[in-house]
């Protein structure tokens, strides 16, 4: 099997750029207090903040220390910052997932949580 990981990875952030402006019409996701993606590495990862203009600082981790977890990612780091006491009713978070997946069907989505 070959993997043209450059291609999936522009691929990937198109789709995500496309939703993210699709979603401006309905959401004002440019407010969040913090943005939770399935992340792959850190190339991924810096890629999706660059392109969609996010507060680095809003962007909460686990592929330093977890590595690839493939699609476990969104919901472990999910996980990890309610336990921190991170996530909150009144708070606005925006989960985004599986962007760039080589096993990506196209219905990623952007949930507001």
């Amino acid at each position: 099997m070959f993997t043209d990981a450059r291609g999936l990875l522009e691929g990937g952030l198109e789709l995500v750029m496309d939703a993210w402006e699709d979603a401006q019409e309905d959401f004002d996701w440019n407010g969040m207090d913090s943005y939770v993606t399935h992340q792959v590495s850190q190339l991924h990862t810096s890629s999706i903040i660059k392109a969609a203009k996010l507060d680095k600082k809003k962007v909460p981790v686990t592929y330093p220390e977890l590595g690839n977890v493939g699609p476990a990612s969104l919901p472990i780091t999910l996980a990890r910052e309610e336990a921190a006491g991170r996530l909150e009713r009144a708070r606005a978070s925006s989960a985004w997932g599986r962007v760039g997946s080589q096993h990506s069907n196209g219905r990623d989505r952007m949930v507001r949580h």
